[in-house]
């Protein structure tokens, strides 16, 4: 191999690592949904944006009910 050839593929695979990184610091892995540290990281602009032009803003919540025989059926990613 050349040494194009391997600082391409050593490229591709950075690449790759830092998008599976980001993909499990902000995603949850049984669901792919958004994960808290992503929700923190969105909202705080959204809440200082309408604070800043003195508009309501809501967040809406959900909780499941039972969830640990969700995870013990589905198991855990």
């Amino acid at each position: 191999m050349t040494a194009r050839v391997v600082a391409a593929n050593l490229a591709l695979d950075t690449t790759a690592v830092e998008a599976t990184i980001h993909r499990m610091a902000y995603y949850d892995a049984l669901t792919g949904l958004h994960n808290r540290a992503s929700l923190c990281e969105r909202f705080e602009p959204v809440l200082d944006a309408a604070v800043a032009q003195n508009q309501p803003l809501a967040l809406m919540i959900v909780s499941l009910d039972h969830l640990q025989e969700v995870n013990d059926t589905l198991g855990y990613v």
